[in-house]
């Protein structure tokens, strides 16, 4: 759940730290999240709507889009430093560094106090009770390869995240040898080849059936060299309320390929949005955005369940305020000083090696000349 390395995709546009299309897809994909669950809590409240229609789902695929993307970005500056296996080492340990000390401190949270985090339905939340080996299994991250049920509900996406890590890299050097977005739609289309094997035959890792969700995040960073800006912004969000809605309305997973595949074709099409306020305001969401996906349980349940006798107004009083005041407590003294640690302990690792490569690289010719 990558927030803060992000870059601006388009062909004419300077490069930016910060990209406020970006920024609404994050912070749209982890309020459909958000919403969602607040919908199923108060399920039967919402009887005319059917709330396991795949708002929550297709809001943690638009995560996967977004994420794959900036990492590319990430790839292209850490290539920029190392090379070969430090390269694939170096965006690893950064990637640990980022996506565990929160992930790891909620399932321990959640051990240690027996919160019931497991899942949540019509004013109910429920624990997910697991073995010894199943707490290892959500500590790290790898639930699904050991056939393990999350302990925190939105924790099942990010063992997919994860394992898609460990192909990135290896995307991002195949994104530097190729002229055009061609090879990479053949290799979208591959990998929906082998996710329909898997939903027919089964027998695979799950993840097959997620890569063409990642994929089109390469897709939009390799054809943001070239492709120019020729749609207003207020169409971006328009398509993704489309995308989104059809998506709940087709709950099917050929569906989710295709429409992540639309988003990421339609990236670098948009042009930037212009309102400082609004690109503020996103900014700050998609900033806390991994701590309102981790943390938003503990909002709900704290409000509505903690709070239970207190008027519903001051229950959403207190809703609002610790979906705001817990993200950022979390980034600010676990998220971001982790992330500093990471990007420290590869510069020492690494770091003084890459340099001494670059200066004997740098002098061989020189001493050639000589």
């Amino acid at each position: 759940m990558e927030s803060i390395e992000k870059r601006t995709v388009g062909g004419s546009d300077p490069i930016q730290q910060d990209n406020p299309n970006l920024d609404y897809l994050r912070s749209m994909a982890v309020t459909m999240v958000v919403v969602f669950h607040l919908l199923l809590y108060f399920g039967p409240q919402f009887h005319r709507w059917d709330p396991e229609g795949l708002l929550g789902y297709a809001g943690v695929l638009f995560f996967f889009v977004h994420t794959s993307l900036v990492l590319m970005f990430s790839l292209n500056r850490l290539n920029n430093k190392f090379t070969g296996s430090r390269l694939f080492l170096g965006f690893m340990i950064r990637r640990a560094f980022r996506i565990y000390p929160l992930s790891i401190l909620a399932v321990s949270a959640i051990a240690i106090f027996h919160l019931p985090f497991g899942g949540l339905s019509a004013f109910t939340f429920r624990p997910e009770i697991v073995s010894r080996l199943g707490l290892i299994s959500n500590l790290l991250l790898t639930q699904n390869l050991t056939n393990t049920h999350s302990v925190l509900g939105p924790l099942w996406s990010l063992p997919l995240e994860m394992q898609m890590y460990v192909f990135l890299p290896f995307l991002f050097l195949l994104c530097r040898r190729i002229r055009s977005v061609g090879p990479l739609i053949l290799v979208w289309a591959a990998a929906v080849a082998v996710g329909l094997i898997h939903q027919r035959f089964g027998h695979l890792p799950d993840l097959v059936q997620y890569i063409p969700c990642f994929l089109p995040g390469v897709i939009a960073f390799k054809a943001g060299e070239k492709s120019k800006r020729i749609f207003p912004f207020f169409l971006w969000p328009i398509l993704l309320f489309l995308v989104a809605g059809f998506l709940v309305l087709v709950p099917r997973m050929d569906a989710c390929w295709v429409a992540c595949l639309v988003i990421g074709l339609s990236i670098p099409r948009f042009k930037i949005l212009s309102s400082t306020v609004l690109r503020e305001g996103l900014h700050l969401v998609a900033k806390y955005s991994y701590g309102i996906y981790l943390g938003h349980y503990f909002c709900i349940w704290f409000a509505f369940v903690i709070l239970h006798a207190l008027p519903m107004e001051l229950q959403w009083l207190a809703f609002f305020a610790t979906i705001i005041a817990l993200p950022v407590a979390l980034f600010h003294f676990l998220e971001q000083p982790m992330i500093n640690q990471g990007s420290r302990f590869v510069e020492a690792l690494f770091g003084r090696s890459a340099r001494a490569t670059r200066t004997t690289g740098a002098r061989t010719p020189a001493g050639a000349r000589a």
